[in-house]
């Protein structure tokens, strides 16, 4: 048995577009963001047939979960059938601050 597995990142956010790391914070995403999901969702629904036979997973993290939302309106896949699976958000590694060497 084979199986196919596509990887998607969620579209630009306002952080990466400041230049802001976000990490396990959220930031929606661009317009220019949701332009770049909407090309990789059609992109998608044109090599995998019936969207019902394939399993969608996304990070529950707001950024991801929004651009599965924008897959599924693009591919016919009920967004309700979307599993959020935490081990695919960022990971905390503690709270980055500047240290003052004087």
């Amino acid at each position: 048995m084979s199986q196919t597995i596509y990887l998607f990142r969620h579209g630009e956010t306002e952080f990466n577009l400041q230049g802001r790391y976000q990490g396990e914070l959220d930031s929606p995403l661009t317009e220019a963001g949701i332009q770049q999901v909407q090309q990789n969702a059609r992109m998608l629904k044109s090599i995998i047939g019936n969207p019902q036979d394939w399993k969608i997973v996304s990070s529950p993290l707001g950024r991801a979960m929004q651009s599965a939302e924008i897959i599924c309106e693009t591919i016919g896949y009920d967004v309700q059938n979307v599993q959020q699976d935490k081990r695919l958000a960022e990971l905390a590694v503690g709270q980055m601050g500047r240290t003052n060497n004087v």
